[in-house]
């Protein structure tokens, strides 16, 4: 491949592809390293005009692995419930969008990268095509391409979530107006600390921390816990495996499988169960001639 024709697109899913592979991350950083310098050469060269390299987001492999059943942790039906109220007594912003995360099962930089133009509230959707780069205030280096090929997709969302977010951007509308020029309104984003800027990661573990806390939630669990909680609730709920894999953007069936055995395990025996009620085979008296 020419120089000239290599994309940050291009990069990114080389990147992800390296990363996916059994080496380390900081052998992927390396590689990295020595590929966005060569670039930089280029562009000091006047061979291509900006480093293709420069907006790359290497993937942590380890961020979304379980490594023990009892590794997958969740909020129960009456635990959301819980948050939610505890949330909301707390703080609008962070109750919808932890709301948000609850009901759709998005990676959290997925929602922190959301813009207006990518809620849809005439289908009822939402687009997700980036990630947010954490702790960026540039705009122009601020998103990145979401974690792989799958995560490329257009989530349903339900009336109650598209209802609040509807309130939640004329909130956003008052809180412009109010703050005039110093709200970077240039962002677009959705959810933002209260200016439109991105939440930084700490504030938002705090938040999600003291939440839990005045939920009565003693758990150890993180803000991605919010993602497995979704699709647990949705598994429980009657969705497939398959629906939770194209849902959450996972790159495979397997992956959901392999995230979520334990609570396959629970409801293969519930269905089990469901069919032995359904087929009423208790009432059935069969007897051997």
């Amino acid at each position: 491949m020419k120089i000239a024709d290599l994309t940050p697109t291009h990069y990114q899913k080389i990147i992800n592809a390296l990363s996916e592979q059994d080496i380390s991350k900081r052998t992927v950083e390396i590689i990295h390293t020595t590929l966005s310098n060569a670039m930089n050469k280029a562009v000091s060269l006047e061979i291509i005009m900006k480093n293709p390299c420069s907006r790359v987001t290497i993937p942590d492999k380890t961020i979304n692995k379980i490594k023990e059943d009892d590794d997958l942790v969740y909020l129960t039906k009456d635990e959301v419930f819980r948050f939610l109220e505890a949330a909301i007594q707390d703080n609008w912003k962070y109750y919808i969008l932890f709301k948000t995360l609850i009901d759709t099962g998005l990676r959290k930089g997925e929602a922190l990268a959301l813009q207006i133009q990518d809620l849809d509230f005439s289908s009822s959707k939402i687009k997700i095509y980036k990630t947010l780069n954490y702790d960026v205030n540039q705009i122009e280096k601020m998103f990145g391409p979401p974690k792989t090929e799958t995560s490329y997709r257009k989530v349903l969302i339900n009336n109650d979530l598209s209802t609040l977010l509807s309130k939640h951007l004329i909130k956003q509308k008052e809180i412009k107006l109010k703050l005039a020029d110093r709200y970077h309104s240039e962002t677009n984003l959705v959810f933002d600390r209260g200016d439109g800027l991105p939440f930084a990661k700490s504030t938002l573990q705090r938040s999600f921390n003291r939440i839990c806390k005045n939920a009565g939630i003693s758990k150890h669990i993180t803000i991605h816990g919010l993602r497995h909680t979704h699709a647990v609730l949705l598994l429980e709920s009657g969705a497939s495996l398959k629906e939770v894999q194209e849902r959450l953007g996972h790159k495979s069936i397997q992956t959901a499988a392999d995230v979520y055995v334990q609570v396959s395990k629970v409801l293969e025996v519930r269905s089990v169960d469901n069919y032995s009620k359904y087929m009423d085979y208790e009432q059935k008296k069969y007897e051997i001639k």
